[in-house]
């Protein structure tokens, strides 16, 4: 007997000892289920924006922070520091770029599986399911790419894909450790192949000339196939993205000692000038605090 305080991995712990070929059996315990654990989903739903909000506005300054040095340079006395020049830089802006991306997709999930469970009627139930898959799958899209033709017949390749084309590159260049990416990347994989074809994809996001077609699709999608998929692209895309902030300290790391040294030669002058003990005092802690600002990526 299912009580209040089931959760959603009770729930997926159950359909898991139920007999696979009894797909209508499966459905209702399912659909009940979700009915009995509806105010438990929906306390950790309304958790999700009020958590991620704030990370987004945070990486967004960083962001905007970094587009400011790329845009000024600095100069120390005669030694100009441009930092569209230095290669971390670029870096950080791709990567910032993928974080925010996957804060949005975290969000509208949010928001899709809220409407299903505030959902009165079975249409408004069916649209919010639909959302949610296509919100899965073209985040995965966005995030890994599919190997296959496009509608127009040139060729979808993963290659040009955020996590093949931007992070793979970054990885080698900065010495972070393999054997988390591959770990994340075979997640990917059987991530994607629990996906529906390709045709399902597009009814559910471009509609079709024969719209018995999408109405068809609409009565296959269930909440039974559609959550765990969902759940298991949600849990991927947070710790893809704590294994993109830890990159990202790395790149902060190496990009730092490669802008400390100009800054050090200058604090190496003030202490050997003959300059009055306060008035070095005074200099350098100025140009701490500068050599603070620009080796660091934190809002300010």
């Amino acid at each position: 007997m299912l009580s209040k305080s089931t959760t959603n991995e009770d729930i997926i712990k159950l359909l898991q000892t139920i007999n696979p070929d009894s797909k209508q059996i499966e459905k209702v315990v399912f659909d009940a289920a979700m009915e009995q654990s509806k105010d438990e989903l929906l306390k950790f739903v309304d958790t999700i924006i009020p958590e991620t909000y704030p990370q987004l506005e945070y990486f967004t300054k960083m962001r905007n922070s970094i587009e400011y040095l790329k845009t000024n340079p600095i100069h120390i006395t005669e030694k100009k520091i441009d930092f569209r020049d230095v290669k971390e830089i670029h870096y950080l802006t791709e990567i910032l770029d993928g974080i925010i991306l996957l804060s949005f997709l975290r969000m509208d999930v949010a928001c899709s599986l809220k409407c299903y469970l505030k959902a009165d009627i079975d249409y408004e139930r069916k649209y919010a399911l639909k959302q949610l898959l296509v919100l899965t799958l073209e985040g995965y899209k966005k995030i890994h790419g599919f190997e296959g033709k496009k509608k127009d017949g040139s060729k979808d390749s993963r290659k040009n894909s955020f996590w093949i084309k931007v992070i793979q590159p970054i990885m080698k260049d900065v010495a972070f450790p393999q054997a988390e990416y591959i770990q994340l990347t075979e997640r990917m994989l059987d991530l994607e192949k629990r996906f529906p074809d390709k045709t399902y994809r597009d009814l559910a996001v471009h509609y079709d000339k024969n719209p018995s077609k999408v109405y068809d699709m609409l009565i296959t999608i269930n909440m039974k196939d559609t959550f765990p998929l969902m759940i298991d692209f949600v849990k991927l895309l947070n710790e893809i993205v704590n294994f993109l902030t830890r990159l990202i300290k790395q790149i902060e790391k190496k990009h730092t000692e490669k802008c400390h040294q100009p800054f050090s030669n200058i604090i190496s002058m003030i202490d050997n000038s003959p300059l009055p003990k306060e008035q070095k005092e005074k200099l350098r802690t100025q140009f701490d605090s500068l050599m603070k600002r620009f080796t660091s990526f934190v809002p300010h």
